[in-house]
């Protein structure tokens, strides 16, 4: 059984549309690794890769590192190149235990090396004011000029060392003025990457939730949710042939100063601490609560897309599948009575009570209209791109706005509180449950 093959030289190069694929399938060949000067390929067989793929996935389960830290596609390749690279293995060889411990010690030097800290610098839009720098957990957040001062140079000069010109090309180029640092370790550069972008986005949750929202609602990483600084509508006329229209302004937080936004964030400190711990534990990854921090978090990813999307409609099904993600409601059904069991842990509020007592509008009553616009939207009974006559999307869409940010700050809160205890249940209804109880208990 052959695992390698090296092929014979191509009739030419370079192989040019399908003839590459064409040459490898002719030689048996599946997993592609080369092809030196004289055209010949080498690379492992079906037979070869699922061996390959077998001695990956025993040292991958023996090695939770890796299981947080890298994928295990990545495995396989970094196997493949040091059983023939390093190991120098060539077709037809056997590998026997020697070779599999060596493959092991190299595996785990691959992913040392490739798992090394790592500082990211995100750029983001936050506000166009001077403001102070602020922290999320692990996430901190600082204005280009406070990097000048921190490398005693000028906005001028930093824009020319070689060490920030490309950051520098990537925020004048959006006009972005804030960037997030963000550490990581023990993750690989495409997984760090990853957590460092999606830490920001969970970490300006924060922002969204203690902010005016018509004044945060717009920031974000570049690289993510943003919109362009100005949003233009242009049209002309037949009467008159003239263009009309001009330039709006959509820059986050061109309403709150810079001196009242480190108000606003100092005043919501508590918040923002506690939003901090759930960033950390998302970039950790090592959770007291799995499933309780995961779902915040997840939620806060929804909550920053659902708040960034222009189409109202889109933005209801967004920030309706928040909810349900942070309650872990699994399907519509008990997507209706996730809400119901939240708004009876926070409010004492049971599905036929009113919202207010002003207003005939029940508990039920909001949710059948919450989930339900989010069903028609997702199943096509609704239209997306056609609004409702009346605005009746614009005004729900404000509604549901409110009421996840809030069920988002008073879930942080919460479980602050509840992983301290002793023993706990990771469980959304057991969460729940026990906010009801702390609720009733006297004080």
């Amino acid at each position: 059984m052959t695992h390698y093959v090296v092929s014979e030289p191509a009739p030419r190069l370079p192989l040019v549309n399908g003839e590459a694929g064409d040459f490898l399938r002719q030689h048996g060949i599946v997993f592609f690794q080369h092809i030196d000067d004289e055209g010949r390929a080498s690379g492992f067989t079906s037979d070869g890769l699922s061996a390959l793929k077998r001695l990956a996935e025993a040292i991958f389960e023996e090695r939770p590192k890796l299981q947080t830290g890298t994928r295990f596609d990545r495995v396989v390749k970094a196997l493949a190149n040091i059983l023939v690279g390093g190991l120098g293995l060539r077709p037809r060889a056997d590998i026997n235990e020697a070779h599999v411990s060596a493959a092991e010690d190299a595996i785990d030097k691959w992913f040392e090396e490739a798992s090394v800290r790592r500082k990211y610098l995100v750029p983001c839009t936050i506000t166009p004011w001077s403001a102070a720098p602020f922290s999320v957990g692990p996430v901190h957040f600082l204005a280009v000029s406070d990097l000048a001062k921190r490398e005693n140079v000028t906005l001028e000069a930093l824009a020319e060392m070689p060490k920030y010109s490309a950051l520098m090309l990537s925020l004048v180029g959006r006009t972005a003025l804030w960037f997030a640092e963000v550490e990581t370790v023990g993750l690989d550069e495409v997984l760090a990457a990853e957590r460092a972008d999606f830490a920001v986005d969970i970490a300006l949750a924060a922002l969204h939730i203690a902010l005016p929202l018509h004044a945060s609602r717009d920031v974000a990483r570049i690289n993510g949710r943003t919109r362009p600084n100005f949003v233009g509508t242009f049209f002309i006329t037949p009467q008159d042939g003239r263009l009309h229209g001009g330039l709006k302004r959509r820059e986050p937080n061109m309403t709150v100063s810079g001196e009242l936004f480190d108000q606003l964030v100092t005043r919501q400190q508590a918040l923002i601490e506690s939003v901090g711990r759930r960033v950390k534990a998302y970039i950790d990854a090592e959770k007291g609560s799995p499933k309780l921090e995961q779902a915040w978090s997840d939620a806060a990813f929804w909550l920053h897309e659902g708040l960034a999307e222009p189409l109202s409609t889109v933005a209801i099904a967004k920030l309706e599948t928040s909810a349900e993600v942070l309650f872990s409601a699994e399907s519509t059904k008990n997507s209706s009575k996730r809400f119901y069991e939240a708004f009876n842990a926070f409010y004492g509020l049971t599905p036929h009570d009113r919202l207010r007592a002003d207003r005939p509008q029940t508990v039920k009553q909001l949710v059948d209209r919450i989930v339900g616009a989010r069903s028609k939207i997702l199943h096509g009974t609704a239209s997306t791109l056609v609004r409702d006559a009346y605005g009746e999307d614009g005004e729900l869409r404000d509604v549901i706005e409110l009421l996840v940010l809030e069920f988002m700050a008073r879930f942080t809160l919460e479980l602050d509180q509840f992983l301290v205890q002793s023993t706990f249940q990771d469980d959304t209804r057991a969460f729940l449950g026990w906010i009801k109880n702390s609720r009733q208990a006297p004080s």
